[in-house]
C-alpha cells in the first residue's frame, strides 16, 4: 500500500487458499496482535477495526475466517436496513495498519538491528541482485517495469 493510504488487512474473498498461503495470513495477523499488545502499537499505527463486507450474490465462506475476530455472517436485520438490495454479507474485526506510522517504526526497529537502508534509481531489480542480500521491492505498480512483472495493476 501507498504511504498515505489506509493498510486495512483484508485477505481476498476466496473460499480456497494453499497451507502456505493461510499460515502466511495467521503469521502476519499474529505479528500484528503481538505489536498490538505492546505500548509500540500507536506509534506503528496498528489498531483493530470492526467492518462489513457485503455481496449481491452468496459466496462460500473465505478460508480465513478463522484467523480473524468475530467472524459471523450479517443477519437479515443488517442487510435489509444497513445494506438494501445485498444478498449476503460477513462482519469481522481486523487490524489497519497506517503506513505513514507504521513504516518509519518498522524502519526504526530495522535500523536499531543493523539493517541498512539504500535509496537510488535503478532500472531492473537484476543489477541489485550481486550487491545485497535482501531487496524488499516497494515500487508497487512501477513493478511491471522494474521486476518485469506484467500483471501488476493498479487497484482501489
Amino acid at each position: 500500500t501507498s504511504y498515505g493510504a489506509g493498510g486495512l488487512w483484508k485477505p481476498p474473498s476466496q473460499e480456497h487458499m494453499s497451507g502456505a498461503e493461510l499460515k502466511r495470513l495467521q503469521s502476519s495477523f499474529d505479528y500484528l496482535t503481538s505489536v498490538l499488545r505492546t505500548s509500540d502499537a500507536h506509534e506503528a499505527g496498528i489498531f483493530l477495526q470492526p467492518g462489513y463486507i457485503v455481496h449481491m450474490d452468496p459466496i462460500p465462506d473465505p478460508a480465513w475466517k478463522d484467523i480473524v475476530v468475530g467472524f459471523r455472517h450479517v443477519t437479515q436485520w443488517e442487510l435489509t436496513n444497513l445494506f438494501p438490495g445485498y444478498k449476503q454479507g460477513w462482519f469481522y474485526t481486523a487490524f489497519i495498519c497506517q503506513p505513514r506510522d507504521f513504516i518509519p517504526w518498522a524502519k526504526k526497529r530495522m535500523v536499531s538491528k543493523g539493517v541498512k537502508f539504500v535509496q537510488r534509481r535503478v532500472s531492473s531489480l537484476e543489477e541489485l541482485a550481486t550487491h545485497y542480500d535482501v531487496i524488499v521491492n516497494c515500487s508497487g505498480v512501477g513493478a511491471a517495469n522494474l521486476a518485469s512483472d506484467q500483471d501488476v495493476s493498479a487497484s482501489r
